[in-house]
């Protein structure tokens, strides 16, 4: 199952007459599985702080729990960890928990939804603001791979880089005034957490983590293309570009590198 959701609130015959066959066809060909759909929708909750987390992975558990089968169960449980960024053995056992005392909802634990950003992302933005000998080099990775995107700390990581291009003080009292206030929150949380001396070594491994982050969430994306080109006739010349760049990709992430 698929969900289209039109522009503007529109049905299909209203669309249709104002907007034309084709472009109603180009956008059921894109509609979003059901279950992507669904977690988009809890993605746009404020996944910056546990309560929001929780109240995202609970607005899933109703559908969750009534899907019969088990792997496709296990599937949702896999995606919605990747996009909710919640770690996947502990919702898998706050699920199924769930399942077991018969509740359409899990109960608050700190290891569910843990701390706002993983690790790599809290250390990079410690190292923009204190890393004076390797910082340049640093926000120009970041910024040429766009590897901040969709990070719970992107506004963050933005705002320092900005701050740098632009020659502005790297402190967190600064910065905090440009940030609302769920990010302020956060970008004094991880300033003032204490650590060893950074190096650029360090540096280059948080870079790798985002990386194949990147790379992780662009095959989940072409394999969805490839899914949706399968049952397009006349499709082949983008379905083989698609099979291409996954097989890059893959080889990408099987690399020790």
């Amino acid at each position: 199952m698929r969900v289209l959701a039109l522009p503007g609130g529109k049905d299909p015959d209203s669309f249709i007459r104002a907007d034309g066959a084709a472009a109603y066809t180009k956008l059921l060909n894109e509609a979003p599985p059901y279950v992507d759909y669904l977690i988009s929708r809890a993605a746009k909750m404020d996944l910056t702080s546990a309560e929001g987390k929780l109240r995202a992975v609970n607005f899933l558990m109703p559908y969750v729990q009534r899907i019969p089968d088990r792997i496709l169960r296990s599937e949702w449980a896999t995606r919605i960890a990747q996009q909710l960024r919640i770690e996947e053995p502990v919702l898998r056992e706050s699920m199924r928990k769930a399942a077991n005392e018969r509740r359409s909802e899990v109960k608050a634990r700190p290891e569910l939804v843990g701390r706002a950003g993983k690790p790599a992302e809290r250390r990079l933005v410690q190292m923009l603001i204190e890393a004076e000998e390797f910082r340049s080099h640093l926000a120009q990775e970041i910024r040429a791979g766009e590897l901040h995107r969709g990070l719970e700390t992107e506004r963050i990581l933005e705002a320092l880089m900005g701050a740098y291009e632009s020659g502005e003080t790297l402190d967190a009292a600064s910065l905090a005034m440009k940030l609302e206030d769920r990010d302020r929150r956060l970008l004094f949380e991880i300033a003032f957490e204490t650590g060893a001396p950074a190096t650029w070594e360090e540096g280059e491994s948080c870079l790798a983590v985002l990386r194949r982050r990147r790379a992780e969430e662009e095959l989940a994306t072409v394999q969805k293309q490839i899914e949706t080109q399968a049952a397009v006739a006349g499709s082949g010349g983008e379905l083989r570009r698609l099979l291409e760049r996954k097989q890059e990709l893959r080889r990408r992430l099987d690399s020790p590198a």
